[in-house]
């Protein structure tokens, strides 16, 4: 049995939801420091489901800051988590590697009515392994 060297953490981003356009889900701010931390990469899956008839995309990006509340001007795009956009429902995989202390998914959509509404859920496993991972 093959076992990894490496502390690995599950962190939640966005709980599933039914969002919404006009109430776009918040992210949850995830210390990449805490509960066995440091840890420098993640892999991130956004879960996105059955769009609503009026919703046309739906676009997740992964940012970073030094700050908790992401409050201060250091905010960027984490290295890996460019933003991407689903135009039906799937997932979209991210391989950050952070420089900040503070990630985040940050979810927006675009919808041309009122049924403007997608399941979303946004985990990831935080960790230390290289970018990018070699996934099978």
């Amino acid at each position: 049995m093959k076992t990894l060297s490496d502390y690995i953490r599950l962190a939640t981003f966005v709980a599933p939801v039914v969002a919404d356009e006009d109430s776009e889900p918040a992210s949850s701010i995830i210390d990449t420091q805490a509960s066995g931390g440091p840890f420098d990469a993640a892999l991130i899956r956004a879960n996105i489901g059955t769009f609503g008839a009026d919703l046309t995309n739906v676009k997740v990006k992964i940012e970073e800051s030094n700050d908790d509340d992401f409050s201060d001007s250091s905010e960027t795009v984490a290295d890996g988590g460019a933003e991407q956009t689903a135009t039906a429902a799937g997932e979209l995989i991210f391989q950050v590697q952070r420089t900040k202390r503070y990630l985040r998914a940050v979810i927006t959509m675009t919808a041309s009515g009122a049924a403007d509404t997608a399941p979303v859920s946004v985990t990831g496993i935080l960790h230390n392994w290289a970018k990018p991972l070699p996934i099978v």
